[in-house]
């Protein structure tokens, strides 16, 4: 491979500096990469950045075998110039990533160009992975150090890079964690320049390179700001549009933008909105009126809203008679209440509008976190953290932490009220982009948990779409069935309410759909509660989808697809079992074994296996069938 005068040099320290720089530098772009994909696509894309990784460095191993004389001429100059190369195209492989306005859900695009768009990714992101990969292929071919030794310095390179990316995705955001990176590929260039140099060999002229690279580094600086201020945001993506309409119309786009390993979350300027993204929940007397507050955007898709009060909590009538006071009208007084996931808060307001003692707030993402308690850097923070935090009447504890391993440190019997209020965010977690942190959450093991923490009296209230049909939120109800039945209660069913709020016309004539809230007691429900939860209903105009104390007629009011709700809750164990079997999607409660809440599709031939996920990932096979096929018979 390489030629004996080149084995025959003293090796220099500086190759194992090169080598862990670039190492290091590969890791920090595989996990920020990640949070790049989640904003333009999806979560369960984390695949594909494993699959450039991989696309990358195989390629630039043939590369480097295929070619022994010219790596062999001028030893480590090449590596150089290739970590040089590598630090280059990672730069402007991300600014074409964010600016190309073509991503596989913008429906104005033709079919062709939105089925391309994933393998345009690749191919932008791959040839940055192959520069680096031919500096580490290199490295491992021609250094006279044992291989072992190589690869030690390889690994602790990487792990550094792993340790470091979280820690600067924080303090100094997705764009600057890029450019500290691609630095990270011209260490290598000097680091393996001065290698050539100890061994005689021409080095490269650096000045050039670096002044192209500190060019671009300032381009990518510069972007954000300019793609915010001219397109609204700065990885231009048409995913979850329904979100980014109201964001800019009623709240003037992002003030303020936090970067971490979990999610990037944009918080928007204060601005006022009747959109039913943003006031869904509420009463529709309160839907009718431009509410003042704020938008929260996490990874440019799943939204939170924090509104703006001003006066006591008491008197916030639009906070109290939302959706989410639900489990409160069927309780009288709350001591103790767990919020799992806070987003923008407004689970916070709630318990404090019902006079909670105790609010114990289980927040994953560390920026909503940092939102909530005042460290963030939060231009507007005056206007909103008074009403959060702690004052004469309720204690607020909002801790860092993931909401199933939270119950698991807390005593039986702790708390009246557990809610969880529209948090689904998606939120990919380290066992994989296709488990997402809320599945956890959804599955019978976790409701289990949940029922244990409860009082006697206690109410767990979870929230999901009011789809056409039921979906996820009908999944939940079975999910909440299954779980009282294999804690040996019988007549499951005298223990759940289901209440839905009403859809909102929109200036189009389409309906945009509202929240279920799907609620359950230890103990069965009372005729006084059932009587209490319909007369709240019926005085906010909305619905009770599933009424255990009526078990002869489906509730009135509720569409016909939705009266599944009362015909599997009155179903015998058995039925309910065969019913699931049969039907057409699938519906059947999940486990901790399987935690895909969300993936409702049975799967009965490979497209459908595909599409369980999105219609882009089944584009994304086709074209990798074709160019697996291509790579093998074109050699």
């Amino acid at each position: 491979m390489v030629n004996s005068e080149t084995k025959n040099q003293v090796e220099s320290s500086w190759v194992v500096v090169g080598l862990v720089a670039i190492a290091m530098s590969t890791l920090i772009v595989e996990i920020a990469l990640t949070k790049f994909f989640a904003y333009k696509v999806y979560h369960h894309f984390t695949y594909a950045v494993l699959s450039l990784v991989i696309l990358g460095f195989g390629a630039s191993g043939v590369y480097v075998y295929l070619r022994p004389k010219f790596f062999g001429q001028e030893a480590w100059s090449r590596a150089a110039r290739y970590g040089g190369y590598y630090a280059v195209s990672l730069l402007v492989a991300l600014l074409l990533f964010c600016w190309v306005p073509i991503d596989p859900y913008d429906q104005a695009l033709p079919p062709a160009i939105r089925a391309l768009s994933l393998p345009i990714y690749f191919v932008l992101f791959t040839v940055p992975f192959f520069f680096a990969g031919v500096c580490i292929s290199y490295t491992l071919t021609a250094s006279k150090r044992p291989v072992t030794r190589i690869y030690f310095w390889d690994l602790m390179g990487a792990a550094a890079g792993a340790a470091l990316c979280p820690i600067l995705l924080r303090s100094v955001g997705g764009y600057a964690t890029f450019a500290l990176a691609a630095a990270g590929g011209m260490l290598a260039l000097h680091a393996f320049n001065k290698a050539a140099a100890g061994n005689a060999s021409k080095p490269l002229r650096e000045l050039p390179v670096w002044g192209i690279f500190a060019a671009v580094v300032v381009v990518v600086l510069w972007y954000p700001g300019f793609a915010v201020e001219k397109y609204g945001f700065d990885i231009r993506s048409s995913k979850d549009w329904y979100h980014r309409i109201p964001y800019l119309r009623d709240f003037d786009g992002i003030e303020s933008t936090y970067w971490n390993a979990i999610a990037r979350v944009d918080v928007s300027h204060t601005g006022y909105s009747s959109d039913p993204t943003f006031n869904g929940g509420l009463t529709p007397e309160a839907r009718d009126t431009d509410i003042p507050g704020r938008y929260f955007l996490v990874d440019g898709g799943a939204n939170t809203r924090q509104y703006k009060v001003t006066g006591p909590i008491t008197e916030q009538n639009f906070i109290g008679d939302s959706l989410w006071g639900a489990p409160y009208i069927l309780r009288n007084g709350v001591e103790r209440t767990m919020v799992i996931g806070a987003g923008g808060g407004i689970d916070i307001l709630v318990a404090k509008y019902f006079g909670a003692k105790e609010v114990d707030v289980a927040e994953l993402n560390e920026a909503t976190v940092s939102i909530l308690t005042g460290r963030a850097v939060d231009p507007e923070k005056d206007n909103y953290l008074p009403w959060l935090v702690t004052d004469e009447n309720t204690t607020v504890n909002v801790y860092h932490a993931e909401a199933r391993h939270f119950a698991t440190t807390q005593d039986a019997g702790r708390y009246d009220v557990i809610q969880a209020s529209a948090v689904d965010t998606l939120t990919a977690i380290s066992s994989g982009g296709m488990s997402l942190v809320e599945n956890y959450l959804y599955t019978v093991e976790g409701v289990e948990e949940f029922m244990r923490l409860l009082t006697p009296e206690g109410i767990l209230s979870l929230t999901h779409w009011r789809t056409r049909p039921p979906m996820h939120n009908l999944r939940m109800f079975l999910t909440y069935l299954e779980a009282l039945e294999r804690s040996g209660v019988k007549d499951a069913y005298r223990h759940v309410i289901v209440v839905a709020g009403p859809d909102t016309v929109m200036p189009d004539g389409s309906l945009a759909p509202d929240w279920t809230d799907t609620l359950m007691r230890l103990q069965p429900f009372t005729e006084e509660q059932g009587q209490r939860i319909r007369d709240w209903a019926v005085k906010y105009d909305r619905v009770v989808l599933f009424d255990p104390l009526r078990p002869d007629a489906p509730p009135p009011g509720i569409r016909e697809s939705e009266q599944i709700y009362w015909e599997l809750g009155f179903m015998s164990r058995e039925e309910r079992l065969q019913y699931l079997e049969d039907a057409e999607v699938h519906l059947a409660p999940v486990v901790d074994d399987k935690p895909y809440f969300y993936q409702m599709a049975k799967v009965v031939n490979i497209e459908s296996g595909f599409l369980v996920v999105q219609r882009p990932v089944f584009y994304m096979f086709i074209v990798a069938l074709i160019a697996a096929a291509a790579l093998i018979l074109l050699p």
